[in-house]
């Protein structure tokens, strides 16, 4: 044989063995041929063995199946794609011709007045799916499968309603409908609404008709489905008895294919549903498990135990005498599971929610640990000025309310003035719709002339809602079940205005369509949330038509998180109850009661007389904010969650006062390829290298279950008729659906506008491009979750450092030492999750080869990657021989310590010290009364978790607050049981002191030096 026909031969059999190896993997048959791989199969078989079509199984590769969580995912299908639900979802309607294949996996889609898809094609098969909620809405005859079936419709359910709705689709052409059950109020039609089309004559039309086989339903005054006998193979209609039998269950287990979702029965309501079978009682419920006849399987699944009552009948179930003995089972449960909590630990800063919770719901706390908390929070705010996180003060003031305190006055300090004149208020959503709910609880008196009056702050908050009727947790985000009830909690006394009244209503919609017909928010919270909404604004979630129906509403979803003995779980999979989902809903259940009880809204706590103040009592007055300055900043533009690299590598950019941070990002692209306004940035032009060019970390794609990788992106990218920018442009929704460009100030995110963000001297900017998680890709943490699942290393300082060698690269590059380091420290930046080791050791590499080569390096500002500036440090006697020295920070205190001997593999450790440590009892022996210690903590340096003491002479910075720059402060130092007292300069809001011991500090108040919040009563 010759050379040109063996790898002709070779050819051919590696096609055959691809060809066979991609069937095997996928298992999927070809859909179109379904229909007529059946009507051969029934040539062929005997009356007694007829085999069915048989649902499809899922590809063995997970890499080849769409994981679906919500409905924007099923927009731009693919054909033969294997698309699969991983749970529940709302649907408001697409005009896909779908002909992928949907594996609805047992789940269900609501529907929202109109068709999932607007037809089924031949290559089309849609299987193990619940329909439910509404179609026909917009006037036409329409089924969840919208138009026309031409494909595959398996192993489904419809429940679907309406005047116009029909219960699968208007008609069928060639398709085939097997093993499906319909029994909803669809007026059109129970199956379909008419069959081929009229205009087509007989032989055509019988050509095209295909088969409903083994299917069931519930028959409507319009059914045309009785007269059309060639179209049903053991297919029929049935009472309604007949469809809620086990006899049925059986029938459609039997023929629901080895990939079909097992049926059962629903012991609620009887009708067939995916899930475990159950004992269906006509006339009776269990429990207060909720019905759910839209998707029992939801509430079958949980582990949790409802609470159990005395079965009562259906139409019996809204007595508000049961839903209040529920509610009251509900409350009890989560406040002794809160009670319990802090049994032998008692109350301190911090544990605000569960005072508020429990004193607002009745409950008694001894007034021994009530008096420890509040001098714990009076210990606290002795701290705070006007950067204090707004959140931590509502929370506080709404506690110390229901203790009937005076907010205005605590021991001097009103709390109410550092939010109506806080500078952080606007930055999320949570801040603005705390503050009127803490103003309003009592009535608090605000001064006109602060700088948040409750007219301003209800004026802000209109402007947040989307277009959804929903509210984000910041501008312009995407809406939250739970923050848009907050928001809506906060501006019930306001809504006799028609603007707010029309926000509340809109909102009031969103939260409807977002919680579904089985009325649950997807965990406690949201669902809490969503019931103290309506119960504050005078709506009986038990009986309200929008979300309750005669079998399930709010309250009895609420209950069903509760697990009998432990208390409320956050998800009903969480293996153990949670302090907060029993705070939510305590609180949810509680204002429940107040509404059902006519007592006051929930929101509304007793009357506190505001002790009156001598005239010379000063408001806190925030100080103006300082001038900005000329300066220079470093700037990155970063693709690295593409595999794209840098598309502007770190440099030194000058600004001027007045400058922001949109400014310096066209300053590094060039003003022409920037897309988008000030607000936000949409799409950078020439940044994208291409799909070719796309290559997805590994970390990423472990993310989630619905995490991209690089085939899925480039096939995102490819899709037909896909909103795109531009060729080159890389922007929002690029390559993925929440992919966009993101900026971190000094490694933390400012919640800015980068047209707000003012630079400050030194500050490194970066622009990173996130393809996942809405940022999760950048920080490692997926929204909602606390602890990180995956640990992305710090390169701030290093980026800092490759700028200053950019700034000269051509020069210093020459240098052959230099050159690799510096090379060597480009390869590490893009890997996102290199092990911070490797990271700090290239940065020390690069540090000692700049060094050498350039003979000077200039000191950097110890950085604080949680404020936006940083403590000066002055310049060095003799800057030509400084080496910079390496800086350690602690996020949570925003200590820094900077020294010539630490290295990075150190860490420092920070433990606040209590009135119990010994080193605060020297303290305060050595102090008068009249003085303040604050910002107690005991300070550590450790390295491989072994504390080194040997670090000679260290600079300490200590945060305290930039009213006091410029002056001099004295710190306490305790050390191995002796007390000193050194004095600091404040630089930019830090006191600087140098000491060559650590352990314990404090920072001395002089009643004298006190301005502002810290003014005392005269």
């Amino acid at each position: 044989m010759s050379n040109s026909k063996k790898k002709q031969t070779h050819r051919f059999v590696s096609m055959l063995l691809t060809l066979s190896l991609v069937i095997t993997t996928v298992c999927v048959p070809l859909p179109g041929l379904l229909l007529d791989t059946y009507a051969s199969d029934q040539k062929e078989a005997s009356t007694e063995s007829k085999r069915l079509p048989q649902p499809v199984q899922e590809p063995e590769d997970e890499r080849q199946i769409v994981k679906i969580t919500d409905e924007s995912q099923l927009s731009n299908t693919k054909k033969g794609i294997y698309y699969q639900l991983q749970n529940d979802i709302i649907s408001t309607g697409t005009d896909e011709n779908f002909q992928g294949i949907l594996d609805g996996n047992g789940h269900t889609i609501t529907l929202k007045g109109k068709h999932l898809f607007n037809r089924v094609e031949k290559d089309g098969i849609v299987q193990n799916v619940h329909f439910s909620g509404t179609v026909g809405e917009q006037g036409v005859e329409d089924g969840p499968l919208g138009e026309v079936i031409r494909g595959a419709v398996l192993n489904c359910s419809s429940a679907v309603t309406g005047a116009n709705a029909v219960g699968f689709a208007k008609q069928m052409e060639g398709g085939i409908l097997s093993n499906c059950i319909a029994y909803g109020k669809a007026e059109k039609g129970a199956i379909l609404s008419i069959y081929g089309k009229d205009e087509r004559d007989a032989k055509e039309k019988k050509a095209l008709k295909g088969k409903i086989v083994s299917t069931y339903w519930i028959p409507t005054d319009k059914d045309p489905l009785i007269d059309e006998k060639d179209l049903l193979e053991g297919s029929t209609q049935k009472t309604e008895a007949e469809l809620k039998s086990k006899e049925l269950v059986k029938i459609l287990n039997e023929n629901k294919g080895t990939y079909g979702t097992t049926w059962g029965q629903n012991g609620t309501t009887g009708y067939p549903y995916f899930g475990e079978d159950q004992t269906y009682q006509p006339e009776e419920t269990q429990g207060i498990t909720p019905a759910d006849t839209e998707n029992p399987k939801k509430v079958e699944e949980t582990k949790s135990t409802p609470i159990q009552t005395t079965p009562v009948k259906a139409k019996e179930q809204q007595n508000p005498a049961d839903i209040l003995e529920m509610v009251k089972k509900g409350k009890d449960a989560a406040a002794k599971y809160l009670l319990d909590q802090h049994k032998d630990q008692g109350y301190q800063y911090g544990n605000e929610w569960e005072i508020f919770s429990l004193l607002r719901g009745g409950y008694s706390i001894p007034e021994q640990e009530l008096e420890a908390y509040y001098q714990s929070v009076v210990k606290e705010v002795k701290t705070w000025n006007e950067t204090v996180k707004p959140t931590d003060v509502e929370r506080v003031l709404l506690t110390l309310l229901i203790m009937k305190k005076d907010i205005t006055n605590i021991e001097g300090i009103n709390l109410a003035s550092f939010i109506s004149d806080s500078p952080k208020l606007a930055e999320g959503s949570n801040e603005l719709c705390w503050a009127l709910l803490a103003f309003d609880a009592n009535g608090t008196n605000i001064p006109k002339d602060a700088v948040w009056t409750r007219e301003n702050i209800v004026a802000e908050l209109l402007k947040w809602q989307n277009e959804d009727g929903g509210f984000p947790l910041f501008l312009k985000g995407e809406s939250g079940i739970d923050t848009t009830a907050m928001v809506l909690q906060s501006l019930v006394p306001y809504q006799e205005q028609t603007e707010v009244k029309e926000t509340i209503d809109k909102g009031l919609t969103y939260l409807s369509n977002a919680i579904g017909p089985t009325f649950d928010g997807g965990n406690t919270q949201a669902t809490a949330q969503v019931l103290l909404t309506l119960s504050v604004l005078g709506r009986d979630a038990s009986t309200d038509k929008e979300f309750s129906t005669k079998e399930n509403n709010l309250v009895m979803s609420l209950l069903t998180y509760l697990v009998e003995g432990e208390g409320f779980q956050y998800t009903k999979d969480s293996k153990k109850a949670n302090p907060m989902a029993n705070i939510q809903a305590l609180q949810a259940l509680d204002a429940y009661e107040h509404f059902a009880t006519n007592q006051d809204r929930y929101w509304n706590l007793p009357k506190v007389e505001e002790n009156k103040q001598p005239q010379s009592q000063q408001e806190l007055q925030v100080k103006p904010k300082p001038a900005q300055k000329d300066g220079k900043v470093v700037v990155s533009v970063e693709r690295f969650t593409i595999g794209q690299g840098y598309f502007k590598e770190p440099v030194l950019v000058s600004f001027q006062a007045g400058e922001t941070g949109l400014d310096l990002l066209k300053k590094v692209i060039g003003a022409s390829n920037y897309v988008g306004e000030d607000t936000n940035v949409q799409g950078i032009k020439g940044a994208d290298e291409g799909s070719k060019k796309i290559a997805i970390p590994a970390y990423i794609t472990k993310m989630g279950t619905d995490a991209p990788t690089t085939e899925s992106v480039r096939t995102y990218y490819e899709e037909e008729g896909k909103e795109r920018f531009e060729a080159g442009t890389l922007g929002e929704s690029t390559y993925f659906p929440s992919s966009g460009w993101r900026y971190t100030v000094n490694g933390a995110s400012p919640m800015l506008e980068i047209g707000a963000y003012e630079p400050k001297d030194g500050d490194v900017v970066r622009f990173q491009y996130t393809l996942y998680g809405q940022g999760a890709d950048l920080t490692g943490i997926m929204q909602g979750e606390e602890q990180p699942s995956v640990v992305i290393s710090d390169k701030n300082p290093l980026t800092k450092l490759l700028a200053e060698v950019n700034e000269k690269k051509e020069e210093l590059l020459k240098k052959k030492a230099l050159k690799e380091a510096y090379n060597r420290a480009m390869e590490l930046m893009p890997d996102m999750t290199a092990p911070q080791e490797k990271v700090d050791a290239a940065m020390e590499t690069l540090q000692e080869a700049l060094k050498k080569e350039e003979g000077e390096v200039k000191p950097e500002n110890p950085q604080q990657p949680e404020q936006s500036e940083t403590p000066e440090q002055p310049q060095t006697p003799d800057e030509t021989s400084y080496v910079r020295p390496v800086v350690l920070t602690d996020q949570h205190s925003g200590i820094i310590l900077t020294g010539h001997n630490l290295e990075r593999s150190m860490s420092l450790q920070v433990t606040p010290l209590t009135n119990t440590d010994k080193q605060v009892e020297l303290m305060q022996n050595e102090v008068s009364k009249a003085q303040w210690i604050v910002r107690l903590n005991q300070i550590q340096l450790t390295k491989n978790g072994t504390e080194i003491t040997d670090h000679g002479t260290v600079t300490l910075y200590l945060p305290l607050s930039k009213i006091y720059t410029g002056s001099r402060m004295t710190v306490i130092h305790c050390v191995n049981g002796k007390v000193e007292f050194l004095n600091g300069e404040v630089i930019d809001g830090f006191v600087k002191i140098e000491v060559p011991d650590l352990q314990g500090f404090g920072i001395i108040i002089e009643p004298s030096s006190m301005t502002g919040i810290y003014k005392k009563i005269a």
